[in-house]
């Protein structure tokens, strides 16, 4: 049994307990929470009763695959984070279940967003969200006997924290300033697309986690993607990419998957609320500009490639995304040069009316000449109005100051229900 516990937001601790044998028959029996897959969608059941515990008391949520047949997902599991603490996430294989604890240190309503993803076997990314209500009750605090008073568990059981102490989470709702300056990235993990909703309008930013360990969030206008010629690879011989060339011809190409010394772009709605905004946000290229063309397809577990953006059929392009959706994709340009793609992100306000927002991003493809100072050496932090931001973030929600890095509890399908543990980045690595 492997148990990893980190500080959350306004007070709440979260635990995440994996666990390879039975509760014992004297606890309570787990809520459950069913994952299904129906429709090629990801569908999931929350518990039907509300969940109720006394602070400091830990409360079982399991998470249940056993109606998802093997064979059915790439590479037959499901990946589940929260985002109270917006770093720690467990890998769940199908046809199983796994258990987890949750331990809130103050009474009240706590809401814990659960998010689960998988890809179907042909690539497509499927996701589903929930937000899991649990009501804490305060202890009632014994009054102290005459002959406890002096015995030293008297002085260890300090009274719950007051409520300023949970100023920081009003920090963690306020969005990350952007960054200023032009910079030229290429290597690292980027989202491209990051929409944010600033002052009830939506505002597409890049989430730039190029340098290990910091987020700077920046506008697409000062980014240029610069794509050496480490990213030179062979077309292969399918149809569904002849419109970027001839099999075996060059082209340049960021995979789906991350490889070192070159970029991994990915796109993020993690940052909409499903509170404020209705899903799915639609994603439209709107046009290209450049000495070849351009496509972004994705690559199944058998090798089938599923195109999303084709600019050589005629544009608009669209596609679409669902909240708390990080995904990534292959970024194909057929010649070397310089590219100018436009996409324009649109999503539908809880209260109803649609906004948007189009920004112009820069891809310099070969031996194109970058007009920036690459920004891979040392993180840029200034905010626009000329402050130091300070802000812990990471490739993953930005929902909490502790989510700098994270930890991956992965757990292994095998006889034994082995589970390891291993370090990884906090984005949704694709098949």
């Amino acid at each position: 049994m492997n148990r990893l516990r980190s500080s959350a937001m306004a007070g709440v601790v979260f635990s995440l307990l994996l666990v390879s044998a039975p509760a014992a028959t004297a606890e309570p029996e787990p809520a459950t929470v069913e994952l299904a897959v129906r429709d090629h969608a990801l569908q999931v059941t929350p518990p039907e009763q509300p969940l109720t515990v006394l602070a400091g008391a830990p409360v079982h949520v399991r998470l249940n695959t056993k109606e998802i047949a093997p064979g059915t997902l790439f590479g037959d599991v499901v990946r589940l984070r929260t985002t109270v603490v917006g770093a720690e996430s467990a890998t769940v294989p199908v046809s199983d279940s796994m258990t987890t604890e949750w331990v809130f240190a103050t009474g009240g309503v706590h809401t814990v967003r659960l998010d689960a993803e998988a890809y179907l076997l042909d690539g497509t990314p499927v996701q589903a969200q929930w937000h899991q209500m649990v009501e804490v009750q305060a202890r009632q605090e014994q009054p102290a006997q005459l002959s406890e008073v002096a015995a030293p568990l008297a002085v260890a059981e300090a009274p719950a924290p007051p409520a300023v102490r949970q100023a920081p989470a009003v920090a963690a709702v306020t969005q990350p300033p952007v960054a200023s300056g032009k910079v030229t990235v290429e290597r690292g993990h980027v989202d491209a697309l990051a929409p944010r909703l600033i002052d009830g309008g939506l505002r597409v930013h890049v989430k730039d986690g190029s340098n290990v360990g910091t987020v700077t969030w920046r506008e697409p206008a000062d980014v240029e993607f610069k794509i050496t010629d480490a990213a030179r690879v062979a077309l292969p011989d399918a149809s569904a990419l002849s419109f970027l060339g001839a099999a075996g011809g060059q082209i340049h190409l960021l995979p789906q998957q991350e490889q070192p010394g070159i970029l991994w772009i990915g796109w993020s709605t993690e940052e909409l609320k499903p509170a404020d905004i209705t899903g799915p946000v639609t994603w439209t290229l709107t046009s290209v500009t450049g000495p070849g063309p351009f496509g972004l397809f994705t690559t199944g577990s058998f090798g089938a490639h599923s195109v999303i953006f084709n600019s050589t059929d005629g544009v608009p392009d669209t596609h679409s995304v669902a909240l708390g959706t990080h995904a990534h994709a292959n970024w194909a340009f057929g010649k070397p040069g310089r590219y100018q793609l436009k996409f324009t992100v649109s999503a539908t306000k809880a209260g109803g009316g649609t906004i948007s927002d189009t920004e112009s991003y820069t891809f310099l493809v070969g031996n194109a000449t970058a007009t920036t100072t690459p920004d891979n050496t040392k993180p840029d932090n200034t905010t626009r109005d000329g402050r130091r931001n300070t802000t812990l973030a990471s490739t993953g929600p930005t929902g909490s100051p502790v989510a700098a890095t994270a930890l991956a509890l992965a757990l292994i399908a095998t006889g034994a229900g082995v589970m390891v543990l291993t370090r990884r980045r906090t984005a949704k690595e694709t098949p």
